[in-house]
């Protein structure tokens, strides 16, 4: 449902699927991934009586909970059947969702109203020690680089394809990610 929302036809998901890098689907994929999470967030906040407009701390921390008790565990599943990690595009996949789980946890520490409103893409070049991160997938706020320490990519997507999970996303934890509210001007500033 929320590919066709965002106006690919099954048709037209599998003819891009044919392409080697797979980026337009699995861009398609980590934002469908938010949307399912923000929307579970929400309807969970409404069930417990609250509005999840002017109540970001309990939207933010549904949030998170549901990172940690649903996208988690799916992800660190083995056979995984919904995600699996043998290639660099699914690679690609699951570290943006490491991604957006570590800023998810960044901005639960802070007393702000920050949450994190747009879905969270990040690319690399493989040999190359920059990440790419986009904010945004409709209005593509924008895309910017973070260098990261050598061969750090590396470790991290050998992590994710073999299967460790855990050293995958206390990698991530210690990559200079922007926080917080830093995220959208952080991508914001390379829109001309």
């Amino acid at each position: 449902m929320v590919h066709v929302t965002q106006g690919l036809s099954y048709t037209t998901f599998r003819e891009l699927n044919t392409e080697p890098d797979r980026i337009e689907t699995t861009r398609a994929d980590v934002w469908a991934d938010f949307i399912s999470l923000k929307t579970l967030a929400i309807l969970d906040v409404l069930e417990n009586g609250d509005s999840p407009e002017g109540n970001t701390g309990a939207l933010r921390n549904r949030e998170l909970a549901l990172f940690n008790d649903v996208v988690w565990p799916m992800m660190k599943m083995r056979p995984n059947y919904f995600i699996p990690f043998e290639r660099d595009f699914e690679a690609k996949r699951v570290l943006s969702l490491l991604v957006l789980g570590v800023l998810l946890e960044s901005m639960s520490k802070c007393n702000g109203n920050e949450l994190v409103d747009e879905s969270v893409f990040v690319n690399w070049r493989p040999g190359k020690t920059a990440l790419f991160i986009w904010y945004g997938q409709t209005g593509l706020l924008g895309r910017r680089s973070i260098a990261v320490p050598d061969n750090s990519l590396e470790l991290i997507v050998a992590a994710i394809k073999g299967g460790r999970h855990d050293e995958a996303y206390d990698r991530v934890r210690a990559l200079p990610l922007p926080t917080g509210t830093e995220l959208e001007e952080f991508c914001r500033r390379s829109v001309p």
